[in-house]
């Protein structure tokens, strides 16, 4: 028996085991960048994938998954997506003297895992489309404030005598013009020109414009608008919205986020406000028909570039109108 058993010793220890495998080349620099959380790390995936499969002994890249951000596992450590939440639900149970009335208890159970992590999906997703449109107001406002500041720093001259140049589309001699009624008038309610002024704009009268000069009262300057419909947003919707997010609920804080989706929530549940040309209008958000025409300007004309005016095809400079 002792023969037998240093007779199999000899044999397992003179046999080769070959182990092979298929896949990819994950040994090369940048291997663990296979998980892409951002632009730049997805590019980088790319590349790793590829050079992967330079190796004629690997295997090749067939398919690529795309999942939520709410499933990376970094960002549910740091969301702390493991915290506990217990709620209680009504259960049947039948009485102790076995009949067959039952009645209704309350039982403790974890709040479900998936359903916590689409409500604090659905409700980030939320947040950052209000948060796009409040900074969206915010800088259009600032755009503004500057684009005035600019025009209120040049002199009476200089205003009448240059063109604002737009911002997408190429200035042509073909789209010169002359406004001479209106470059230094100092009469309200002349209005902005679409067929005019949509490619080009003298400084006087976009001036003229900013001023609210072009509105029949003076309660409808631009940046007055524009403050008001900011301040309307944020103190009708913006503000409850986040406050009710992040209200406590089932002994926890703020877990809200976690237990109700957005549009279960009054002051959340508009929709109509998470768009950029909404505006709030007594006890809701509306949407407009086209944007306000300031925005256009600012988006367009705004920071001032200028070119020296001309009358049609000449070099004529304008003259500014004397006031009456």
């Amino acid at each position: 028996a002792f023969g037998e058993v240093e007779k199999q010793n000899s044999l397992s220890s003179k046999m080769d085991v070959e182990i092979s495998g298929r896949g990819l080349d994950l040994s090369q620099p940048g291997a663990n960048a296979i998980m892409a959380a951002s632009m730049d790390d997805f590019h980088l995936a790319l590349a790793t994938a590829y050079n992967a499969m330079l190796n004629p002994q690997t295997g090749l890249v067939v398919s690529m998954e795309i999942v939520p951000w709410s499933s990376h596992i970094s960002w549910q450590l740091y969301a702390k997506l493991d915290i506990k939440i217990t709620h209680f639900v009504n259960v049947t149970v039948p009485q102790e003297d076995d009949s067959t009335q039952f009645e209704l208890e309350l039982q403790e159970e974890d709040y479900p895992p998936d359903l916590k992590r689409f409500n604090y999906m659905a409700n980030a997703e939320h947040i950052c489309r209000m948060d796009e449109v409040l900074r969206y107001r915010y800088n259009m406002i600032n755009h503004l404030m500057s684009c005035m500041q600019a025009l209120f720093g040049k002199s009476r001259t200089f205003l009448c005598e240059n063109y604002v140049m737009h911002r997408k589309v190429p200035f042509t001699v073909t789209d010169a013009y002359i406004q001479d009624d209106v470059l230094e008038s100092t009469d309200r309610g002349v209005p902005f020109l679409p067929g005019t002024e949509e490619k080009l704009i003298t400084a006087a009268r976009l001036k003229y414009l900013f001023e609210g000069m072009g509105e029949t009262t003076a309660t409808e300057w631009p940046l007055l608008t524009a403050v008001a419909d900011f301040n309307s947003y944020t103190t009708e919707y913006y503000g409850p919205c986040m406050t009710a997010l992040t209200e406590d609920a089932l002994d926890q804080t703020s877990a809200v986020l976690f237990t109700q989706h957005f549009m279960h929530i009054t002051k959340c549940a508009d929709l109509t406000c998470v768009m950029k040309n909404s505006h709030w209008n007594a006890g809701g958000c509306e949407l407009r028909g086209t944007a306000p025409r300031w925005e256009y300007l600012v988006s367009n004309f705004c920071y001032p570039e200028y070119k020296t005016a001309f009358v049609g095809t000449t070099d004529t400079k304008l003259i500014c109108k004397e006031d009456a």
